[in-house]
């Protein structure tokens, strides 16, 4: 078992590829100098467990061959690649509305992407009718559909509401 020490991040964009297109910042984009160090230990952590799960998988099937393994890990990869090329391709840009102040831009999808007065952005995607909003100060909210909001802050505590009074603190930093 191959082992490397990570560290754990608050990212915004990290658990929601479909942002990714996006010019999210990391809320370490005040330290920009770390970012390449910290991403490239979640990265290769991920693919030493994936290159163990591999090791597991031909030491469980005697019979299997390395060749049908690997044959399989490509029809795999031929498939991811098709699926983000679809989803990039979904959220390219169509048409652009510049008014005084704002820029709006819809996307292929039928999403739309708004840079208000370069105070505040923020993202409708159309496929999940989620709301996602980027403050100066690098706030970033999700409002979801049915009227919950996750809001992660500069400092990387992020809180769950489900109304004005009612919120639970996720991630806590002292």
């Amino acid at each position: 078992m191959i082992h490397i020490p990570t560290y754990t991040i608050s990212c915004p964009y990290f658990p929601y590829p479909h942002i990714l297109p996006y010019p999210y910042p990391s809320p370490l984009h005040k330290h920009p100098h770390i970012i390449p160090l910290i991403f490239m230990r979640q990265l290769l952590k991920f693919k030493l467990d994936y290159i163990n799960t591999l090791m597991d998988k031909i030491e469980s099937k005697k019979r299997t061959s390395l060749v049908d393994i690997l044959r399989e890990e490509i029809e795999k990869l031929k498939k991811l690649n098709s699926e983000y090329k679809d989803a990039l391709d979904s959220k390219k840009v169509i048409h652009k509305e510049v008014h005084p102040n704002k820029v709006r831009y819809y996307l292929k999808d039928g999403s739309t992407y708004v840079i208000r007065n370069n105070k505040y952005k923020y993202l409708y995607d159309n496929k999940t009718k989620i709301m996602t909003y980027e403050f100066s100060n690098g706030q970033i909210e999700r409002t979801m559909p049915y009227g919950i909001k996750e809001i992660r802050y500069p400092d990387g505590s992020i809180v769950i509401k489900s109304d004005e009074k009612e919120y639970e603190v996720i991630n806590k930093k002292e």
